[in-house]
């Protein structure tokens, strides 16, 4: 019998992962962490390990802002693309010059292949600022959650073309993508955030 070890017999840990607010109170049970969180939390110490660039955090004493930089590559002959998209938060104050800003504070930073056949680099971008916009959300609520503000949003993109059909609000070069562009525009409307 001791050498069974079965979900019945097994004891009971809760009490280990719990703290009393006083002496004469119930201990206070806390959530333990999601299988994502514990994921994400891996990821990140493994990039911190192998990485020559390891993650670097700073202070950031007045107003966040979510800094979303997007950018995409496009191979002409298979018309494919790569989206890219890196978040920061950063001080009201370092997003003045952003030729200037560092790399700390990047909370996220990835990139993945589009599935989809591309007609031109424009569209590559428009995908990659589409999907981190997507993203930001979720890094747009942990800041509401940990400052108790709704912070700036600032999408930076290089794509010039791109800035243009954004402030026709129309894609004149591949029409079939307008609904992708709209899509764009009512989520950045959403967030509240500006574009450079």
């Amino acid at each position: 019998m001791w050498g069974h070890w079965d979900g019945r017999f097994a004891p009971s840990l809760a009490s280990h992962f719990c703290f009393p607010t006083c002496p004469a109170q119930t201990p206070i049970r806390l959530p333990s962490p999601s299988p994502a969180s514990v994921l994400a939390t891996e990821k990140a110490l493994w990039h911190a390990k192998v990485t020559a660039k390891p993650l670097k955090l700073k202070k950031v004493r007045g107003v966040p802002v979510l800094v979303v930089w997007v950018d995409a590559s496009y191979q002409l002959s298979l018309r494919e693309g790569r989206l890219g998209w890196e978040m920061q938060i950063l001080d009201q104050e370092e997003v003045g010059d952003l030729e200037r800003v560092s790399e700390h504070n990047t909370v996220v930073f990835a990139s993945k292949k589009c599935t989809r056949k591309l007609g031109s680099t424009t569209t590559a971008e428009l995908f990659a600022m589409r999907d981190g916009v997507k993203l930001s959300f979720s890094v747009f609520n942990l800041i509401k959650k940990l400052w108790g503000v709704f912070p700036k949003v600032l999408v930076v993109s290089d794509s010039q073309t791109l800035m243009n059909q954004l402030a026709s609000r129309q894609c004149k070069s591949e029409p079939h993508q307008q609904v992708e562009l709209e899509y764009v525009l009512q989520e950045l409307a959403d967030l509240g955030a500006t574009v450079k």
